[in-house]
Order: structure tokens, then sequence, then C-alpha cells
């Protein structure tokens, strides 16, 4: 909701000052909202099929992608075109009833009754049969005797005092940085790239599916777990990003075509190890600390 609010109030915001603070506060919202989302449905399924439920969400972001040069070509008004991807998010207002809540976080919250009537609901609609079961309470890995050491440990401060999910977060950081700069400054400069920039912006969307679906298959593979698929795209950028450095630039010869796929490999490579950082941080750390790691690594 907050998100249509803003992208509307940005449309008609009359001077740059505004226009800053409202985009600025959008960003914050879109970012916040795609984090809940994506470890709300990944809570909903076991490590086994997390690469592909997380993945799935991901496909649909391309589609997001590729729609944008499209409507922007048609509607060259920037106020027009913010109003047409800001209102129908209002439709999300439906989520409040129609979006369950996540087992895991109600388990950890004490509520675990809450949590055995959303399964036994989500197997009636898939048309299985549960057997009777009662979920526990997390056990003493969350309760401590002294509930004020408890509070501390359930957020990312008692991340950053234990030991070994301090180096995670430190390597995350890193890792996220890195990715945020890469995706972001490909996906933003492609009207630098010789060529029509509306298909150039289509074709940076276009690459993210092979890189979803490859994420998704190496990542679900036991065959190569989830940090080897996971270096390797970065790797992939980074090579091919760094050969475009070396493309002679004296105008002799035209290489406009070699920079356009160097970077398009870049883009794929990145999407796809972006993709699998989201899933690696998620199961790095347990659910009562998740939403506080994601967004803060992020």
């Amino acid at each position: 909701m907050l998100w249509a609010v803003l992208g509307t109030g940005v449309a008609f915001a009359q001077n740059f000052t505004t226009f800053t603070v409202l985009r600025g506060m959008l960003g914050a919202v879109e970012m916040g909202g795609f984090l809940a989302n994506y470890c709300l449905v990944c809570e909903w399924f076991d490590t086994r099929q997390r690469a592909w439920a997380g993945n799935a969400i991901y496909l649909v972001w391309a589609v997001g992608v590729m729609s944008l040069p499209g409507i922007a070509y048609f509607v060259r008004d920037w106020r027009h075109l913010e109003l047409i991807i800001s209102v129908p998010l209002l439709l999300f207002i439906f989520s409040f009833w129609l979006l369950p809540e996540s087992p895991h976080w109600l388990l950890t919250h004490n509520k675990a009754e809450e949590a055995e009537e959303l399964l036994r609901r989500a197997a009636t609609v898939s048309r299985l049969k549960l057997p009777p079961f009662k979920l526990k309470l997390p056990s003493s890995e969350y309760e401590e005797k002294d509930e004020k050491t408890s509070a501390w440990k359930q957020n990312m401060i008692g991340v950053i005092f234990t030991p070994y999910l301090r180096v995670y977060a430190v390597i995350l950081m890193l890792v996220w940085g890195i990715d945020s700069m890469v995706y972001y400054g490909l996906s933003l400069g492609t009207h630098t790239l010789a060529g029509n920039q509306y298909l150039n912006f289509f074709i940076s969307g276009a690459v993210e599916f092979p890189a979803y679906l490859t994420c998704m298959y190496c990542l679900n593979s036991q065959r190569f777990g989830r940090t080897k698929p996971t270096s390797l795209l970065h790797v992939i950028a980074g090579v091919s990003l760094l050969f475009i450095t070396v493309i002679p630039q004296d105008g002799r010869k035209d290489f406009s075509w070699l920079v356009i796929t160097l970077t398009m490999i870049g883009k794929y490579g990145i999407s796809a190890s972006f993709a699998a950082i989201y899933l690696i941080t998620l199961e790095v750390y347990p659910t009562v600390v998740r939403y506080d790691a994601e967004p803060t690594l992020n």
C-alpha cells in the first residue's frame, strides 16, 4: 500500500526536493516489501524446494523488467509512467486477507496452534491428507532463563556478538554491496550502450530469465550445493565485465556489439549470483533473526 501511495506521490511532485524525498522513501519501502515477501515465500518450503520457490519470484521480476521499456516506449511522459506502474499496486490491499502468515514465524512466536491450522489448510488446498500432528514450540535454542539475554539474541545485536554469525555477516555484507553495485549499475546503465535504449533495457531483462533458471537448477542440485555455483557465477560476471575494459576504443573499428554481448553476459552472471545470495542469507540465519538479517545485510 505504501508503495502505491508513494509512487503516486512521486508522479505529482512539483519540485526536485519533494521528488527526491519521495523516491528515497519509495526505494526503502519497495526493498523492504520485496525482502519480506521473499522470506515469507521461502519459509513455506523446505530446503529441497527453496531454490525453486525463491527463483520463481525472480522470474516474475524479470517479466517486470522486460515489460518496463515497452510501457516506457509508448508512455513518454514520466509522470504518467509512474502512475501506470504505481496505481495497480493498490490491489495488494487484498493480501491482508489472502496472504497466509509464515508457519516458521508463528512457531517462533509461540503461536503453534495458528501454525498447525495454516498447515492443515494448505494440505486441504493441495488435496493432501495429513496424519495427526502436533507442532512443538521452539527448543532451548531460543529460550533463555534471562529474558533480557533472550531478547538481544533474537535480533542483529545477537548476530554481532555471535562469532560464527558475525563472520558470515561481514562476508555477506561485502557480497551484497558488490552485487548491488554491479546489478543496478548494469541495469540503469543500458542507455550508455550503442543502439536503441529501449531494446537494450529489454535484453538486459531477458537475460535474467536464463540466469534465474541456472540459479534454480544449480542451487537445488545436491551435486553443486549453494556456495560453489554462487562463486562461479560471480567469476563469470567479473571476467566478462573486465574484458570490456580492454576492448579498443580508438574508433577505427566498431566493437559496440562485443561490448553489449559482454555486458549481457555480466548481467547474466550477476543476476544469478544475486538471486543465490538472497537464498544463502536466508538459510544462514534462523527464523528469529532472518527478518532482521536479510534487510540489514542488503
